[in-house]
């Protein structure tokens, strides 16, 4: 429980949530207690029903009339507690999604690579949808089916002490039973959620490499491997399956035999005091006894459903807890606005030293600068750091020490509204999204005009994708080649000051690269350009930078 309270008080989520809808909130809280009080109606009406038959007296219309609204009062009252519970569940994930698609933005870049692919969709997806399940079939009902059980024995107890003594002594066992069903499912549901990760990561890696698995004829290893997970998963489901057949039969067993021991202690003369009851209360007792076992019934599932829960709420929990960065964080900006002199540097990085592991340094002591329309190239070995440079200029990571600025600021200080007019890169392929051929260059960002996209098109020479702007786009349509123009019409079309080019001519053909690097002149023209690549065209303006590993030159 101490960890469920920990999510539910991370800002945002459950208490904002619980505050914004407090109508519903009383609501739900009030049909609960509605639903509660109403249930323990009938079972009375009926019993003093069953006491007047059985002294001869006629059943006064009022009688029956009450027990049909009473019971037609509970139904009703569940059906809309249930409806209020649900509504509240829904909000309460809203809430927590929405708190969790912020911490997905401050995520810095070694987070995605160090989660297994699929593992941050599972947290939004079934982790987060196991958290509205145990809202409202986990906790709203156990509250409900708890309250009832209590209400059901203050009423057993005053109508027969001998039959609540009994179940006093029974309900602890199975109050321990419950409890220790629920911790084998916990360590159950908690194997099965990372089973489940695994699998849902494994599945696009597998769709990914599938033309290698064929060529290599290497099905059966991917086989085996999800074999594996698959097994994992089935294994931890099966202890849960096992634990949950068990649990009902052990309740609906123990509700019977207290029946019949009631039932035969009734008519024995030395227990009339504490089990003689008339005819219409044992009716009411018997009915209360089948209706006390069925919520204890209810709790073992909806315990199952917590439990399960409590595995997603853990991981979320993680999920929130992962370091995130801050604006301009670990590093620091030459300067708290953007610089307009020619004379500045518009992309700096100053003694700046990095590592992946903090073990094993990648750069440094690094020393690089580019003033405004100056253009430079990156080579070297693999390993030699250049994908860093990108990435600490992006701002996906932070540098260990030393300065990074573009455009005179930290990168991750860059408000995010401007971020695409300073800087844009070009990476070695397109990254298409679901949508129009216009919202592949846009990514949805309402700044840039139909007038831009148009211009860009034209600048990379796709001139015949212009009519078809609102058309859904097909990348099979496309040559590689003409998506990576795509892809550069997609950075040109924000206007950047500075252009990163990340291999971006790379395993193309010698004429589709001469096309390529003739839309980089085009798209260059003006600005600070910054590339990684092993082929280029020789420029006496272009500024050639050697990296080898872990090296320490300046380059000024």
């Amino acid at each position: 429980m101490k960890k469920i309270k920990k999510v539910l008080m991370v800002p945002g989520t459950i208490g904002t949530s619980l505050r914004r809808h407090a109508l519903l909130t009383v609501a739900t809280v009030l049909l609960i207690a509605a639903s509660i009080i109403l249930g323990l109606i009938p079972p009375l009406v009926l019993g003093q029903a069953v006491d007047r038959l059985t002294a001869g007296e006629a059943l006064p219309f009022g009688l029956i009339l009450s027990w049909f609204l009473f019971s037609a009062a509970e139904a009703i009252a569940k059906a809309l507690r249930e409806a209020c519970i649900t509504a509240e569940g829904e909000k309460m994930t809203h809430a927590l999604r929405s708190v969790m698609s912020q911490k997905l933005k401050r995520l810095p870049a070694s987070v995605y690579q160090a989660e297994e692919s699929g593992s941050l969709t599972a947290r939004f997806s079934s982790d987060a949808q196991a958290f509205e399940s145990m809202f409202s079939s986990g906790i709203a009902s156990l509250a409900s089916d708890l309250g009832t059980i209590v209400g059901m024995m203050v009423v057993i107890c005053q109508k027969s002490i001998g039959i609540g003594i009994l179940l006093t002594i029974v309900l602890p066992f199975l109050m321990l039973w419950t409890r220790h069903v629920q911790k084998q499912m916990l360590a159950a549901h908690s194997e099965n959620r990372k089973a489940t990760a695994k699998a849902q990561g494994f599945l696009p890696q597998t769709l990914v490499c599938i033309r290698s698995f064929h060529v290599y004829n290497a099905e059966k290893f991917a086989e085996k491997q999800y074999d594996s997970v698959i097994r994992d998963s089935f294994s931890a489901i099966e202890r849960t399956n096992f634990f949950d057949a068990l649990y009902s039969p052990v309740i609906l067993t123990c509700s019977s035999a207290v029946i019949a021991v009631a039932i035969s202690l009734a008519g024995n003369a030395r227990f009339s005091a504490l089990f003689g009851i008339t005819a219409g209360t044992a009716v009411t007792i018997i009915s209360y006894v089948n209706k006390i076992f069925s919520p204890l019934e209810s709790i073992g599932m909806e315990i199952q459903t917590i439990q399960g829960a409590m595995a997603g709420i853990v991981r979320i929990r993680e999920f929130l807890n992962l370091p995130q960065m801050e604006s301009g964080a670990g590093q620091s900006a030459v300067d708290t606005h953007p610089h307009t002199s020619d004379a500045d540097p518009v992309l700096l990085l100053r003694d700046v030293s990095f590592s992946y592991d903090k073990v094993h340094p990648v750069l440094r002591s690094f020393n690089l600068e580019l003033k405004k329309g100056e253009h430079a190239v990156l080579t070297g070995r693999t390993g030699a750091g250049k994908s860093t440079i990108f990435r600490l200029l992006m701002g996906l990571y932070d540098a260990d020490s030393g300065t990074v600025a573009i455009g005179g600021l930290a990168p991750r200080s860059i408000p995010e509204p401007e971020k695409r007019h300073v800087f844009a890169c070009v990476e070695q392929q397109l990254q298409p999204v679901d949508g129009t051929v216009r919202e592949q260059i846009t990514l949805g960002n309402p700044t840039i005009s139909d007038d831009a996209c148009i211009q860009a098109l034209r600048l990379v020479g796709l001139d015949s994708l212009i009519p078809h702007l609102d058309d859904s786009y097909k990348e099979e349509l496309l040559s590689h080649g003409q998506n990576q123009l795509l892809s550069i019409a997609r950075a040109v079309s924000g206007d950047p000051q500075i252009l990163l080019l990340d291999e971006i001519a790379s395993g193309l053909d010698s004429a589709t690269e001469e096309r390529i690097l003739d839309a980089l002149e085009r798209a260059s023209a003006g600005r600070t350009v910054l590339s990684i690549s092993h082929r280029y065209r020789p420029n006496p303006n272009l500024r050639l930078i050697e990296l080898t590993p872990l090296s320490s030159q300046s380059v000024l």
